[in-house]
């Protein structure tokens, strides 16, 4: 049985990704905003003097805007090569990260969503603050994936759930609840690149045990110069035209582990990179956009298994050249 569930859809949401207009009045999506200006008004009616203080319903509407605007903005589809077809790098992820990848969803009922990728590790054995030994499943993502959405918001104001399917808005497959939530105590929004940019994320497994497919992940490290793959739920950028669709699909792809470390960073952050004008480009070649943050990177085994090295983190480049940075999971 597959978790890519075989009934599959394959239409495709022609939303382009936007920016956010930081205008409350009009700002959808955000009741927080709806007549901020009236209750500020009914805030600082009381006020003695007519003082005007810093209005409480102007800071929850602002804190709503910032968080929908990182919603949209966190992480890192696909950037495939200029006139390239997607559809091999989506059946390249639905024929190979069965159980690897997975989607992640940050949700603020009436604020939004934030939907990227995660790896899932597989079941473990963890002791309770009881003393119990709990069998939990686990998988990895970005920590700036939520770490600003865990700092503006409060438990039980938000949900964070995983899912299997291999396209999260038409196929999400097998939908599972995040329990538990630890942003690596190390990591520093403010030093990206310095600090391991990961989080763990544990859920109920007793939905997956039943299956019997899933595995424990090896971890390894990518060495330099041999071919890595990538996979994600990004959205899916045009080169050619810099235009972003978020399609909802899984897609993977190739590149080979760069031979230098990046500069500025240290052992947390590891690169791969491809280039049009490089002899020794891998099949399926391309680099990490918006939403494959937290997915994962490794190399598959010659008996099929997969080694994961880390977690993407960004990607930048064109249709022509391209890299896509990942946190090193042997690092720490």
């Amino acid at each position: 049985m597959s978790l890519f569930f075989t009934a599959r859809h394959r239409a495709v949401r022609s939303r382009a990704a936007g920016a956010l207009s930081l205008h409350p009045p009009t700002h959808p999506g955000t009741p927080e905003c709806e007549g901020w200006r009236g209750r500020w008004l009914a805030e600082t009616a009381g006020t003695p003097g007519g003082e005007p203080k810093f209005p409480r319903a102007l800071r929850n509407c602002a804190l709503a805007l910032l968080a929908l605007a990182a919603m949209e903005a966190a992480s890192l589809a696909a950037t495939i090569p200029t006139g390239a077809d997607p559809q091999p790098y989506r059946d390249y992820a639905t024929n190979n990260f069965q159980g690897t990848l997975m989607w992640e969803r940050f949700t603020v009922p009436g604020v939004g969503t934030s939907t990227n990728s995660a790896a899932f590790l597989g079941f473990y054995n963890v002791l309770d603050q009881s003393g119990n030994v709990t069998l939990v499943g686990k998988a990895e993502t970005a920590g700036h994936n939520l770490a600003s959405f865990l700092a503006t918001y409060n438990p039980g104001e938000y949900t964070i759930s995983l899912g299997t399917g291999d396209n999260y808005l038409t196929n999400p497959g097998i939908v599972l609840t995040v329990n538990r939530t630890v942003v690596h105590p190390g990591y520093n929004i403010n030093d990206t690149n310095n600090t391991p940019d990961i989080a763990d994320l544990e859920f109920d497994p007793a939905p997956l045990l039943s299956l019997g497919m899933f595995h424990n992940l090896a971890i390894g490290k990518g060495v330099a110069g041999t071919v890595g793959t990538h996979a994600g739920f990004g959205v899916l950028r045009d080169p050619s035209t810099g235009t972003s669709i978020v399609t909802g699909d899984a897609m993977a792809w190739n590149a080979v582990v760069l031979n230098s470390p990046i500069v500025g960073a240290d052992e947390y952050l590891d690169a791969t990179n491809w280039s049009s004008h490089s002899p020794n480009n891998p099949a399926l070649p391309g680099q990490g956009s918006n939403r494959d943050s937290g997915g994962p990177v490794g190399q598959f085994q010659p008996d099929g298994s997969f080694t994961l090295w880390g977690i993407t983190k960004g990607g930048t480049g064109t249709g022509d050249v391209g890299t896509t940075s990942y946190t090193d999971l042997t690092g720490w």
